[in-house]
């Protein structure tokens, strides 16, 4: 199925940082941003329409837009910076994911595309040897959720939110740190999938401590693994 327009895509385990939620048809702004380079804003302005037209008619659907009018609409949030997190850092004995404060950015950003004041998809603006680019879009935002979530947990009162994504399990995460807190929320989707609801249930963030998530997380992350290798093995048959 059609639902991604990529040029260069990077599949890893993530996580994205800081998280800003956009307003109805914000426009980056290169202070708010923090440390983002303004050419990396200027790439994902220029690169939004021309992805936005390489869209099908029939495809509209799949990026959160339902006609060519509504993606006229189409504008840019705030931006993700990406992290990366390895899945050896997933299966290790740790009480929690301190570690994660040292982890090096990728130089890879992604900025919500909203429209009518609902994020739909994402663009991916990557630095690439000719500087930068945008290279991707597609994959859903999490902005509607962390709306709730910046509420619950603001920095005014000197909490920080990251937006965690597992590749291997498809599963999301906000790592909320603050106040001598370190804990996990998973979104509904991933409470849903992991087993963390009972059918028919009504969906309320829970925070969980960092082991416990892990700890729930390990087997799915071991299960993808091992099919990976299978699967490597079988095409080499």
């Amino acid at each position: 199925m059609f639902n991604r327009i990529v040029f260069l895509l990077c599949c890893s385990l993530l996580i994205l940082s800081p998280l800003v939620i956009p307003g109805a048809g914000a426009q980056p702004d290169p202070e708010a941003a923090g440390v983002i380079p303004k050419a990396a804003i200027h790439a994902a302005q220029q690169g939004l329409q021309r992805f936005l037209d390489l869209i099908p008619p029939g495809e509209l659907g799949h990026f959160g837009f339902q006609d060519r009018g509504e993606l006229s609409l189409a504008a840019l949030g705030e931006p993700f910076m990406i992290y990366p997190l390895t899945a050896d850092e997933i299966l290790a004995d740790a009480e929690d994911l301190s570690r994660m404060a040292g982890i090096h950015p990728t130089g890879v950003w992604q900025f919500p595309v909203v429209a009518a004041g609902s994020p739909r998809t994402l663009l991916t603006v990557d630095q690439m040897p000719d500087g930068w680019e945008a290279v991707d879009l597609g994959g859903l935002s999490p902005a509607p959720e962390m709306e709730v979530l910046v509420a619950r947990w603001p920095a005014s009162d000197g909490y920080q939110l990251r937006y965690l994504f597992i590749y291997q399990t498809g599963s999301q995460f906000v790592w909320v740190t603050g106040k001598g807190e370190s804990q996990l929320v998973p979104l509904e989707a991933t409470a849903r999938s992991l087993g963390l609801l009972d059918e028919g249930s009504r969906f309320e963030y829970r925070p969980m401590p960092l082991s416990e998530a892990v700890a729930i997380l390990a087997p799915y992350v071991r299960l993808a693994l091992v099919r990976r290798q299978n699967e490597g093995e079988e095409g080499l048959k």
